[in-house]
């Protein structure tokens, strides 16, 4: 990742549809920090703010980084993805779910 993230998030909770993401856990990029759970539209908010965002893995103490997260625009609904795609739903990776 070329520029490093605000924050990271580390798990998804999506629609009945699994479509799109209600809401994410995520974690301040910073030693010691609490997870707090936020919106989609907070995360979207965020980003358009300027905000850094990437996927993120939790192993034995030890964040590790996944991909960086981004708004796309597809068919006028703005998603948070990892990966460009031209699909109407959200997608930031295998992300667990809570």
């Amino acid at each position: 990742m070329s520029n490093v993230a605000n924050f990271l998030i580390f798990q998804v909770r999506y629609n009945q549809e699994h479509t799109h993401i209600i809401a994410v856990m995520q974690v301040r990029n910073q030693p010691n920090s609490i997870p707090t759970q936020i919106g989609r539209l907070e995360v979207i908010t965020n980003i358009h703010a300027g905000l850094k965002y990437a996927t993120a893995y939790h192993d034995n103490g030890t964040w590790n980084y996944g991909n960086e997260v981004f708004v796309e625009e597809v068919g006028g609904t703005e998603y948070i993805k990892t990966e460009p795609d031209d699909r109407l739903a959200d997608n930031l990776g295998e992300l667990p779910e809570f």
